[in-house]
């Protein structure tokens, strides 16, 4: 078993199963390089969840793909990713971040998945969209590109 462990946020899961996006190269390099050093990457619900919804919207903003596309991306996620389950511990995780960090609007779908992998005792996420998590002093904010 790994000793660490690291969620990829749902861009990530995004770019890496999208050869025509100008993402896909940083966040392949960046899966190589942590992946030679051990690393087990991890998705979640709430990466699922963004994931369907992006890969089904219509153009503009999501990328118009049919179920079956999407399924079929989905299953290359599943390949390099191991699933990181919810449990009731996360719930009271969730409501301490979001009121200790003040968390408003739309960034309460980050505090969840920050609570998701603070309760599983993951500290490390893989993400284009630092400044998303930078608040939580308790993770490890990784850009692909730093990596690279």
């Amino acid at each position: 078993m790994a000793d660490r462990f690291v969620v990829g946020d749902s861009n990530l899961l995004l770019y890496l199963t999208d050869a025509g996006s100008p993402f896909y190269e940083a966040s392949r390099r960046a899966f190589e390089v942590l992946t030679a050093q051990g690393v087990t990457f991890l998705y979640t619900s709430q990466n699922l969840a963004e994931f369907w919804n992006v890969c089904t919207r219509p153009q503009p903003g999501g990328l118009g793909l049919s179920i079956d596309e999407t399924i079929v991306r989905l299953r290359l996620v599943e390949q390099r990713f191991g699933y990181l389950s919810e449990f009731v511990a996360a719930e009271a995780t969730y409501k301490e971040l979001l009121i200790r960090y003040q968390v408003r609007g739309v960034q309460v779908h980050d505090a969840r998945l920050a609570a998701l992998m603070l309760a599983n005792g993951v500290t490390e996420i893989l993400t284009f969209d630092r400044d998303d998590f930078k608040r939580y002093a308790e993770l490890t904010v990784i850009h692909p590109e730093e990596l690279s």
